[in-house]
């Protein structure tokens, strides 16, 4: 039994300093929910020799404390005043990595507030071929999206203004992502933002390796169908509007499916039919190339009381149509301008209902 326990200790111990990331907390230390995070932590180049990091005040703190990453682990390098917001590093050729917390004395025990997110930067003289990010922007600022899109905003990552260097790049590219609602939109590693089954509003930025950030990015996601987007509308049709509210999972998984096939260049433009005696899917494309979409169809197919064909060519339109009309909601692949006169609308992001009667 000792043995296990032994054993035991030393595979958490290996595993606690180990960690390339996290510093190791003290047995004896506490976290204070009544300190805040410090936040705005920054680094900079300080006259080429040295790095700069400072941070918003933290009320209540008594203190603070600069910690560095060396040899894969966070170490505590400093102890700051409380009237101080900033601190300098020693003299350094090479890039370094910083976080901050707070600190204050309750009762003769000090208590300390998480650690911020790591910033890291490197010392450079104006004419380096390598420095500090800038400014980053987003060339867009606001996202309408349906439930289960996705966007990719375009950032720029400017190098630092103090470089006079034409050619010099940026050290650290890399970007981290926050989502302050993941229940409305995450956003992944590569910056793509997702939109969840949740609507509403949230906001999302990008931080550089330096703490630059991007302003909020504003992100409004809706249910691209639904019975109130069809009320008092001329063209409506109680048939688009069960269909819609019926199958939408399912539309949206066959589009996506389409859009993901014609951006990686092997779009196929066919059409879906269900057979005659309603027992199978009838397509020009093999079994295996519509696999994936395979139950989204015949979820559709097979239990919708209508004729039903599902085309792709600008877009993946599910069409209804029965003479004398045309009944067709269409989710958009690619972009083109829609014919401002012509019998459609938008009722989300993308996805455009059509309504017609042909002359008779």
């Amino acid at each position: 039994m000792n043995r296990k326990l032994i054993s035991i200790a030393l595979l958490l111990c290996i595993l606690c300093t180990s960690s390339p990331y996290l510093p190791i907390a003290k047995a004896n230390e506490t976290e204070s929910a009544q300190l805040s995070t410090p936040a705005f932590v920054r680094a900079r180049s300080y006259k080429a020799k040295k790095i700069k990091i400072t941070w918003n005040k933290v009320d209540g703190a008594d203190g603070y404390q600069v910690y560095q990453k060396k040899k894969r682990k966070f170490v505590k390098v400093a102890d700051i005043n409380a009237n101080k917001k900033k601190w300098l590093s020693p003299k350094t050729k090479s890039y370094q990595t910083y976080m901050v917390r707070a600190c204050k004395k309750v009762n003769g025990a000090v208590q300390y507030s998480g650690f911020s997110y790591t910033v890291g930067a490197k010392p450079y003289k104006r004419n380096a071929k390598k420095v500090n990010a800038g400014m980053i922007y987003s060339k867009k600022y606001q996202y309408n999206m349906g439930v289960y899109e996705t966007a990719a905003p375009e950032i720029v990552i400017e190098k630092s203004k103090y470089s006079k260097n034409k050619k010099a790049v940026v050290v650290n590219t890399s970007l981290r992502w926050y989502s302050t609602d993941e229940n409305i939109v995450t956003v992944d590693e590569k910056g793509v933002i997702h939109s969840q089954n949740t609507t509403g509003q949230c906001q999302v930025y990008a931080r550089a390796h330096n703490g630059n950030y991007t302003k909020k990015i504003d992100v409004n996601v809706s249910r691209y169908a639904y019975p109130a987007k069809f009320e008092n509308l001329e063209s409506t049709q109680p048939v688009m509007e069960d269909f819609v509210n019926k199958y939408q999972d399912d539309m949206k998984a066959i589009a996506e499916y389409f859009e993901f096939q014609i951006k990686k260049g092997t779009s196929k433009y066919s059409i879906f039919k269900i057979s005659e005696d309603r027992i199978r899917i009838e397509t020009k494309l093999s079994e295996e190339e519509y696999a994936p979409v395979k139950q989204n169809l015949w979820n559709i197919l097979s239990d919708y009381p209508r004729d039903l064909v599902i085309g792709v060519n600008r877009g993946v339109s599910f069409d209804l149509s029965y003479y004398p009309y045309h009944i067709r909601l269409v989710y958009i692949l690619i972009d083109h301008e829609l014919d401002p006169h012509g019998p459609h609308f938008m009722i989300a992001p993308r996805w455009v209902y059509g309504f017609w009667q042909y002359n008779i």
